[in-house]
């Protein structure tokens, strides 16, 4: 079966003519209808001039960041960054004023610019971001922070030791960052005070803590320390060292390393003078019986009872049980005039006495 031909257009040119008059568009000026984005040549330039540029940087900075084969640019990117903006713990703005030079590098890491920048430090600066960011003495950012500091004793070690723990600085204006610093420099003496301050307690006492002491020897830890006027703010210092400045603490130190302490006789001794009145004095007062009363009215810690406590009830017991036979004895040896002449002295004097006569 034949079937005709359509007929040709007229207006339709020969392939020949088309072959002859298309013009071909080159691929990197075609327009990716999908994307929205459009090549051209200078777009290539810049990318392979952008990539170049970050083999330079992986090239001259894998080694630094510490690896040893070839590695992508972003993980020498980001080992850059880590080192830069946050095991470095100096503020942006004070490595700056150090080393102007470094700007657009330090820029750069921190808002992920440009690699071309990087590339420039790396080359013109790599023994200074070597002693900056990947020196583990830190020895340049100590010596940075120490020229900012006045007044300030503490050694290199303890400055890198406080710098070490100074939080989220690269973002930091330098005021801030300084305001940081001297806390923690502050904090820091204070606790190396209360360590030197604990240490010098425990080779004159023996033990850990005035409590401890106190608990063994029954009496109050002030009277190891003899009559010392500084006795209660010393021992509150020992154990509870927040509530002093770093100055005081230091002051009470030195007062610690001048004193001497007195043997656990003497110290009972004094605790008695001290707590029974001194019209009881002559009478032979039980030390372990006082120190049993006192722990049963004020509580077992000798450091929590109050200064010259109440012992009345005390004494009266001690009276009954004790002094009252020693007095009737001395009255039964004593002649009839003399005791008789005493009464009615004592009657005069002593109203009470006077009214028990007066009653009887």
């Amino acid at each position: 079966m034949w079937i005709k031909k359509p007929p040709r257009s007229r207006n339709l040119p020969k392939a020949s003519a088309m072959l002859h008059t298309t013009t071909v568009t080159p691929f990197w000026t075609r327009r990716r209808r999908r994307r929205g984005w459009l090549w051209k040549q200078a777009d290539i330039s810049t990318e392979i001039e952008d990539t170049l540029c970050e083999y330079e940087v992986i090239s001259l900075a894998k080694l630094l960041c510490g690896f040893a084969d070839f590695v992508p640019y972003k993980s020498v990117f980001d080992a850059l960054k880590t080192a830069v903006t946050q095991t470095n713990h100096l503020p942006k703005s004070m490595l700056e004023s150090a080393y102007p030079a470094l700007s657009a590098f330090l820029s750069a890491l921190q808002a992920s610019g440009s690699a071309q920048d990087i590339k420039i430090a790396l080359l013109q600066s790599s023994d200074i971001i070597q002693k900056l960011f990947f020196d583990a003495t830190k020895a340049e950012s100590v010596k940075i922070l120490k020229n900012r500091l006045n007044g300030v004793t503490l050694s290199d070690t303890e400055l890198l030791d406080i710098l070490n723990v100074i939080p989220d600085c690269f973002g930091l204006d330098e005021g801030a960052f300084m305001d940081r610093a001297r806390a923690k420099i502050e904090e820091y003496a204070k606790q190396s005070v209360v360590q030197n301050l604990k240490a010098e307690w425990n080779r004159l006492s023996g033990v850990n803590t005035p409590s401890e002491w106190a608990m063994n020897n029954v009496i109050p830890t002030r009277f190891l320390f003899g009559g010392l006027q500084q006795a209660d703010d010393l021992l509150k210092a020992i154990e509870q060292p927040e509530m002093f400045a770093a100055a005081k603490l230091a002051e009470l130190l030195e007062i610690l390393k001048d004193t001497s302490t007195v043997g656990i006789a003497e110290g009972q001794k004094a605790f008695l003078a001290e707590t029974v009145p001194q019209r009881y004095a002559k009478f032979n007062i039980s030390l372990s019986s006082l120190l049993e009363f006192l722990r049963g009215k004020y509580g077992a810690q000798p450091n929590n009872w109050p200064t010259r406590p109440d012992i009345t009830e005390f004494i009266r017991g001690q009276y009954r049980g004790a002094f009252a036979p020693q007095i009737a004895e001395k009255i039964r040896n004593k002649p009839a005039d003399e005791l008789k002449a005493r009464l009615l002295q004592l009657a005069q004097e002593n109203a009470e006495l006077g009214l028990l006569f007066w009653e009887g």
